[in-house]
């Protein structure tokens, strides 16, 4: 016998960012429980809808060189993390113009070129079903903050390969800050 989710419950529903418990069966047709938070108004394990919820983009500004990252403060760490550009797929919004939509909000800059874009990404499962599709692109423009929403705390900038080791040393910023996952892999490998 597989695994498999019987029924969800919500035990918390904001709009942003969603609480549920679900029941499911266990190899051995045991009962359990499982919470996972959610993107959607119902979790994935009971939709069946497995699209991405958000975008990361992974730009390369043609001008410089350089990769596009960006300095954001994140209340769940207390601090700057340094990432990818990235947000949420609006309902109805493709993914490529998701990509376009989040790039310049948060840095100003303007798609020129689509390269690769990955399937739906699990990157902390046992927590959430959010997804994220990888896009990788080319990019032009000035860095600039005038897109950002009034809650976000966003510094976008342009790091040189010959930059990365300082960065990841942390000598990049005159302040403390961490890394997302997915750029520690991406220069690392």
């Amino acid at each position: 016998m597989e695994s498999r989710v019987t029924e969800s419950f919500e035990l918390d529903i904001t709009g942003h960012l969603n609480l549920f418990k679900l029941k499911y069966e266990n190899k051995n047709g045991v009962l359990k429980d499982w919470l996972v938070a959610s993107r959607r108004l119902q979790p994935k394990a009971m939709s069946r809808d497995f699209s991405a919820d958000a975008v990361v983009i992974m730009a390369l500004h043609q001008a410089t060189d350089s990769v596009v990252l960006i300095k954001q403060y994140r209340p769940s760490i207390d601090g700057a993390l340094i990432e990818f550009p990235a947000g949420k797929i609006d309902p109805g919004e493709s993914i490529k113009d998701a990509a376009k939509r989040e790039l310049f909000e948060e840095t100003g800059l303007t798609i020129t070129e689509f390269q690769e874009m990955s399937p739906p990404i699990y990157s902390s499962s046992g927590l959430t079903d959010e997804s994220v599709c990888i896009v990788q692109c080319y990019c032009e423009g000035e860095l600039s903050t005038a897109g950002n929403e009034e809650t976000e705390e966003i510094v976008p900038f342009l790091v040189g390969s010959n930059e990365l080791d300082d960065l990841f040393a942390g000598k990049f910023f005159n302040e403390e800050y961490k890394f997302c996952g997915r750029l520690w892999t991406t220069f690392n490998l």
